[in-house]
């Protein structure tokens, strides 16, 4: 397996709508950062990593009192956070808009996982263009009808 850059060649849109982009990543997300054993690190990561920065740096702007050393520190995380994002809008043609939302972006993948994560623990389906999708680990012999 290998992965190449085909920018040239195809273009994708997964989801037109931000309700299709809940559905579909929320599809398999049980399958990624949902699972029981990886949920908790994985938050914590990536709200260290990706959101925290960006908190500590409003509360600096507010007026916080801080010291210049956690001032750089912030703005390293900050660089740290950004810069493959910025690198994608560029090399890519990803959206810049995107790139600097890209915090809030973090913080709603992990608002789908935990969600799917809850769904899953009520052996509930996902559901996505119709269909409903059991996890792999969930009691299928159930018939699930939808409550509309």
């Amino acid at each position: 397996t290998d992965l190449f850059d085909a920018t040239e060649l195809a273009v994708c849109r997964m989801y037109s709508s931000n309700r299709e982009v809940w559905s579909g990543l929320g599809r398999s997300a049980h399958e990624g950062l949902g699972s029981p054993s990886v949920i908790g690190p994985a938050t914590v990561l990536l709200l260290a990593g990706q959101v925290l920065p960006f908190l500590i740096l409003a509360t600096i702007l507010l007026g916080a009192p801080t010291s210049s050393l956690a001032l750089w520190l912030t703005l390293l995380g900050i660089a740290a956070s950004l810069l493959p994002r910025l690198i994608g809008v560029f090399r890519f043609r990803q959206s810049l808009l995107g790139a600097v939302l890209h915090p809030l972006g973090v913080s709603v993948l992990l608002a789908i996982q935990w969600c799917a994560f809850f769904r899953a623990r009520r052996h509930r389906p996902a559901a996505w263009r119709g269909r409903f999708y059991f996890q792999p680990n969930l009691n299928t012999t159930e018939t699930y009808v939808p409550q509309n």
